[in-house]
């Protein structure tokens, strides 16, 4: 590995929690955690992505009418949250 640079940035306290536990399940630190995180979401050439992609596309998941399923959502959860417009 060539020459490095050191960054930090801040999270809240819940979310450095959720990350150090699960740092510790994989026996790693939060560093390298975060390290992968960032080379696996930002780093990776679409090419590398490609096969992800049309494993996506191959779902053949339905064609939702979206404006349909809000509809029944804002219904179905009425009850339970309020009217959808309070």
């Amino acid at each position: 590995m060539g020459a490095s640079r050191r960054f930090g940035f801040l999270i809240d306290t819940d979310q450095y929690a959720r990350l150090r536990a699960l740092a510790r399940r994989r026996e790693t630190s939060v560093a390298e955690l975060t390290l992968g995180a960032v080379r696996d979401f930002c780093l990776k050439s679409p090419a590398d992505r490609e096969p992800l992609v049309k494993g996506m596309l191959g779902l053949k998941l339905p064609n939702i009418d979206w404006k349909k399923a809000k509809k029944e959502i804002e219904t179905t959860h009425v009850g339970a949250l309020g009217s959808a417009h309070e």
